[in-house]
């Protein structure tokens, strides 16, 4: 895209989108999942970069809890912004007399998600399986002592948020993307980057 000059930005999660309301950014990228509130303020891609398959997560020697109803009465990590408040809400709308117990922090890093769930704090959270192998190698000291449950919470997929009014630079990235996709590029990008190819579903 030789028509645009890219400067990067790095900012706390809360403050992307503000930014980019603000007008001082022109694409908001943080694997960004659709959902009703922003798809009404904000133009999405078209094309996806990343799956984003999320797992109930447990210490590997919990045995008790294997699927989502075992969480019941449980208390589980969530995180502000994350698209899994929006399932938990629903399934406790659905299990009012047994929900889910919540606890949301703000971006928790994967220290906190480690400790919280060595010391007992939850009983689980809700991460992605690249997610839970990073946690495991920088705080399992060699041991895989979390894991991901077999059925996810939710499958999506991710995209770059725009300004409502900004179809150009949305299409012109959308082309883009889907060469770097056909071609393989991004593939390799996500091997080189994240140990494995998250571009397509799993």
């Amino acid at each position: 895209m030789p028509q645009y000059r890219f400067e990067y930005q790095t900012s706390e999660f809360k403050n992307i989108l503000v930014a980019l309301d603000a007008g001082q950014i022109d694409i908001a990228a943080h694997q960004y999942e659709t959902n009703p509130e922003r798809t009404a303020k904000y133009l999405f891609g078209e094309e996806s970069y990343t799956t984003f398959v999320t797992y109930p997560v447990v210490l590997a020697n919990n045995t008790e809890i294997k699927t989502l109803d075992d969480l019941q009465g449980k208390t589980v990590l969530l995180s502000t912004g994350d698209n899994a408040n929006y399932y938990v809400e629903e399934y406790n709308e659905e299990h009012a007399d047994n929900p889910i117990l919540t606890e949301v922090l703000d971006s928790p890093n994967y220290e906190v998600i480690s400790e919280g769930l060595k010391k007992g704090r939850w009983d689980a959270t809700f991460r992605t399986k690249r997610d839970v192998d990073t946690i495991n190698r920088e705080y399992g000291n060699g041991e895989d002592f979390i894991k991901t449950l077999d059925t996810p919470l939710q499958t999506s997929s991710t995209y770059w948020v725009y300004a409502k009014d900004n179809t150009e630079l949305q299409q012109t990235v959308d082309a883009a993307l889907r060469e770097l996709k056909e071609s393989g590029r991004l593939a390799e990008i996500s091997i080189e980057v994240l140990g494995g190819d998250y571009t397509e579903s799993e």
